[in-house]
């Protein structure tokens, strides 16, 4: 295997890779025409901040699997590009949020206690404390805007100084029952509530400019705002602003819109500002641990396909109430069922109803897209099927409903002319329990033959002649019904029948069509 590093890594991780790779390509922030010279027929790239790795590079490399990043996010990554080409991106989002925390905190005090202000008054030689008076913290309100590892890390040691943490975090979700360890409410719920609002959210399309003249607005007056996220999350000229104004106590940033930040930049020269350069992960264990981690995991997905720290491959969670990796199964048939029963529609729905719709349904909607395209001979993974489903004009939706309306938990898949339900028995055995309203309890599991028919005699006995006139033997059999003068059979059979035999079958008294069916 091949494995170009684009931006040098600590010591002890190049040392494994050399251990490891048989062909090591070690570059020193690269521009794009050495990248792709040297990556043309590489299986991994690995980068660190510095680098950028973009569509036109991507689309050079047709051998590359796996691109690593050793640090948190994928700002310098073009994870789209990557990803409609069915490659992995792989990042260390664990490994620095400790560091990132604790300088969330002291960001957190510094702008409560004038620290900048202190520093450069001490340093022109005056000694005016009166001028320096701050905000203690313990006792006041913490809120938390993205409860993700950072957040949660931050929240942790604000606790253990005596604050109240309250998050907005619309993407966490508990299961019913389960008992929260953070107190979540709607943003400007919570942003009215906190003397302190720390920011720790990656950039996405929601969040780009979230943090605007309507946030700060909302925020409590005389309160102290922090970003360790992502620069272009805020409106910094609305941050001004909000200081000027004298809405808010102060601030600090971590992260800006440009970077490196410009020296005369508003946000930067600003006294009630206190700023950093981008410094949460700039420990030496935050180094060490990230660039060790990446190489672990580049190595890992290499040697044996394990896949850890993916940004745009969805790993399924075990270990709760629920089978997750059975629905997930179960969500691909029903997607390989309707991709052959309509071929020509031009949409597909995914509902997902009950526990499951509490959880990351992301692992279903990478699976179902990928099994509706791989049922039209499509090649198509779980990172790469919902950007195809697009290109081959299909478009795609997820809808959640907290209750199933037959079962606790339930899978549906419909398109312009087929609805499709399915379940697990016992959360085990995978069942398909209706199609277009006909109640059923079919196997999905080999070569199947779907066909409708009326609701006469005779209809089953003569399929049971013609299959064993042609030495083919039925496995199992499931009628459906839905209340009127048609009915549905599914039919597992052993091996597989010719269009001839189809044919015939449609040919049958009372069967209206016929389909076979292909499991995998």
């Amino acid at each position: 295997m091949k494995i170009v590093v684009c931006d040098r890594l600590e010591p002890q991780a190049e040392a494994r890779l050399q251990q490891q790779c048989s062909n090591l390509v070690l570059l020193q922030s690269p521009d794009r025409d050495e990248i792709i010279c040297q990556a043309t027929d590489a299986d991994a790239l690995i980068v660190r901040s510095h680098t950028t790795i973009d569509r036109s590079i991507i689309e050079a490399c047709p051998s590359l699997r796996v691109i690593g990043r050793a640090g948190s996010g994928s700002y310098n990554i073009d994870v789209e590009a990557a990803s409609k080409n069915g490659i992995v991106v792989l990042h260390t989002p664990v490994i620095s949020s400790t560091s990132t925390a604790e300088l969330t905190i002291a960001l957190m005090i510094g702008a409560a206690r004038k620290l900048g202000q202190a520093v450069d008054s001490l340093q022109q030689g005056l000694w005016d404390r009166g001028a320096l008076k701050g905000i203690e913290l313990s006792g006041e309100t913490l809120g938390i805007v993205g409860y993700g590892n950072i957040g949660k890390r931050v929240g942790e040691i604000a606790r253990a100084m005596g604050m109240e943490v309250l998050a907005h975090d619309p993407y966490v979700r508990y299961q019913p029952g389960e008992s929260p360890t953070i107190n979540m409410l709607e943003r400007d719920e919570m942003l009215r509530r906190s003397r302190v609002v720390v920011v720790t959210c990656p950039l996405t399309d929601e969040t780009r400019g979230m943090c605007d003249g309507a946030f700060f607005n909302a925020m409590a007056d005389d309160s102290l705002f922090v970003n360790v996220g992502h620069g272009l999350v805020v409106d910094e000229e609305a941050l001004v602003a909000a200081i000027d104004q004298n809405k808010l106590f102060g601030a600090a940033l971590d992260v800006f819109a440009q970077e490196p930040a410009d020296a005369q930049a508003a946000v930067v020269a600003h006294p009630r500002i206190l700023t950093t350069p981008h410094i949460g992960a700039a420990t030496r264990k935050a180094q060490e641990g990230v660039c060790q981690d990446v190489v672990d995991k580049v190595l890992g997905f290499l040697e044996s396909g394990y896949i850890s720290g993916s940004i745009n491959m969805p790993v399924i969670g075990e270990g709760g109430e629920l089978n997750i990796s059975g629905y997930v199964d179960l969500a691909g048939k029903l997607a390989s069922m309707v991709s052959q029963l309509d071929e020509e529609t031009s949409s597909l729905q995914l509902h997902v109803h009950g526990r499951l719709a509490f959880g990351e349904t992301s692992a279903l909607e990478s699976r179902v897209a990928r099994e509706f395209l791989q049922a039209r001979n499509i090649d198509a993974n779980d990172i790469n099927g919902r950007f195809l489903l697009g290109d081959h004009r299909i478009s795609f939706s997820l809808h959640t409903r907290e209750q199933g309306a037959s079962f606790v938990n339930e899978v549906q898949l419909q398109t312009d002319n087929y609805r499709i339900k399915g379940t697990l028995l016992a959360d085990k055995y995978p069942r398909i329990v209706e199609v277009n309203e006909f109640k059923v309890e079919a196997i999905p599991q080999g070569t199947m033959l779907f066909f409708r028919n009326y609701d006469r005699p005779g209809v089953i006995g003569n399929l049971g002649q013609l299959l064993g006139a042609r030495n083919i033997n039925v496995a199992n059999m499931r009628l459906g019904f839905r209340g009127d003068d048609e009915a549905i059979a599914m039919v597992n059979i052993d091996t597989t029948v010719d269009s001839h035999t189809i044919d015939e079958i449609t040919r049958i008294e009372n069967i209206i069509d016929c389909y076979q069916l292909e499991f995998t």
